[in-house]
């Protein structure tokens, strides 16, 4: 069975799994990937739309080259783990026109200067191993990615050597990469000889939920970064293992979040009715949409387990905000659907809206606070105000009258004889109700005309719904 992913709003992460055995116990790697630019910035910005780059992927070969071997321009994401951090380079030196450029990468503790070698003068230099020379001019280099041979879904222990996957050459892996760790890139960007990239301080934080409060935070490590220098791309791959088998897992909710501040676990489950709802990539099951009807229900029903879930969800909107669009719900003009649309909401984003303020402003009664409902039904009532179409002219009696009638019938049948809607008579019943409280002598005013209007409306006969 496939593993259901929540991914929270926010910076786009895609997530994969590998399945495997840890000390013979069934268990399983989170793999998560991001996607950034760093065109003409300091600091690198997660890609809006990464693309092939974003998607959890197998060994993706480079272009054929007459009479050289294969190589990868990008190794495959399914690895259980690595004794190291990858630093991997594909793409171009770019300098002056010449034909040997020095280049290098640096990142932390690691640099790895190497000299890129063409035939004839050019200003760009393929970054694949017939252009690649160590610094000595001589001993061939590499810079891409390796081949691995190793399987990844095999039985792995503590003493187990995990840099069989490792992908990066020797020279270009590092123990550690901080979530705002500078990239040095000389001769191998457009934007300058010499550049420095700041990475975005983003780490994801996973957490999978095994049903009946059971489950585990995991904070995985980054462990590749993968630097096009034809795109000025860098795609972040970070990987943890997850001592749980993966057929007691009922979902992962997972977020890209500031390394320092982000949520805490309870917001975490308090955003996942709004998350974007998929399967984890697998290697035999790259796509993360469902592939079939069980699949489309069983994310179905995740997603509806996230709306009803007892951790209750956060409100997007102002109260005003709510009491706005709430107040234009409750008119009679303009079709829900429409109105939703209007304001970027569907009818599960408003429930969770709805059930958002429902929650705050009854926890605050409960504790014995009831200015949130008293704030809300102020706000509410101004919303309905600002939205009244003009209603027809009532006099006291009039007033008198309906109330009267409604008394002895059903609303649904008063309304529609005066021309009035349910908001209308709404406001036209507070605006009355106000002013009789406000002046004596019109609320006795009123008690004559309520009790001539009851003495002239008929009893209600059989059939006929009403209160006597």
């Amino acid at each position: 069975m496939r593993i259901v992913v929540a991914a929270l709003e926010g910076p786009e992460v895609t997530v994969g799994v590998v399945r495997h055995r840890y000390a013979s116990e069934r268990a399983f790697t989170v793999v998560l990937k991001a996607v950034l630019r760093f065109t003409d910035a300091a600091e690198a910005t997660v890609d809006r739309a990464p693309g092939i780059h974003g998607r959890i992927s197998l060994d993706r070969p480079a272009p054929a080259t007459p009479g050289v071997d294969p190589e990868l321009v990008y190794a495959s994401d399914f690895a259980p783990q690595k004794a190291f951090a990858d630093v991997l380079l594909v793409g171009h030196a770019r300098g002056p026109r010449t034909n040997r450029m020095t280049a290098a990468v640096g990142l932390g503790r690691l640099e790895r200067p190497f000299l890129a070698v063409a035939g004839q003068p050019s200003s760009t230099i393929p970054l694949w191993p017939p252009y690649l020379r160590e610094l000595d001019g001589i001993t061939p280099a590499q810079v891409g990615p390796l081949r691995v041979e190793a399987d990844p879904t095999g039985s792995f222990g503590p003493g187990f050597d995990f840099s069989v996957f490792n992908a990066a050459p020797p020279l270009q892996r590092t123990d550690i990469v901080e979530p705002d760790a500078t990239i040095e890139l000389r001769q191998l960007s457009a934007g300058g000889a010499e550049r420095q990239i700041r990475l975005p301080a983003l780490a994801p934080r996973v957490y999978v939920d095994c049903g009946d409060d059971e489950g585990a935070l995991v904070n995985p490590p980054c462990d590749t970064i993968w630097i096009d220098t034809d795109e000025d791309r860098i795609v972040l791959v970070w990987r943890g293992v997850v001592l749980v088998n993966p057929s007691q897992v009922e979902r992962m909710i997972v977020a890209l979040e500031p390394a320092q501040g982000g949520r805490n676990l309870r917001a975490m489950l308090r955003a996942a009715p709004r998350a974007r709802f998929a399967f984890a990539a697998e290697a035999d099951r790259l796509d993360p949409a469902a592939q079939d009807e069980d699949e489309q229900d069983e994310l179905l029903i995740a997603r509806h387990t996230a709306l009803c879930a007892e951790h209750g969800v956060d409100p997007t909107l102002s109260m005003d905000g709510y009491a706005a669009v709430a107040a234009e719900l409750a008119e009679a003009g303009a079709a829900r659907s429409e109105v939703l649309g209007r304001h970027h909401f569907t009818e599960d984003s408003w429930f969770l809206e709805e059930r958002g303020w429902m929650e705050r402003i009854t926890t605050a009664a409960e504790a014995g606070n009831a200015e949130p409902a008293t704030d809300y039904g102020d706000r509410f009532r101004a919303a309905q105000e600002r939205l009244a179409a003009p209603t027809p002219e009532t006099t006291l009696e009039d007033y008198a009258a309906i109330v009267a009638a409604m008394e002895v019938e059903d609303t649904g049948k008063v309304l529609p004889r005066h021309k009035l809607t349910v908001p209308a008579w709404t406001r036209l019943e507070r605006r009355w109700s106000d002013a009789i409280d406000a002046d004596p002598a019109l609320a006795q005013r009123y008690e004559q005309a309520l009790g001539a209007a009851r003495a002239a409306t008929p009893e209600p006969t059989d059939g006929e719904e009403g209160v006597p």
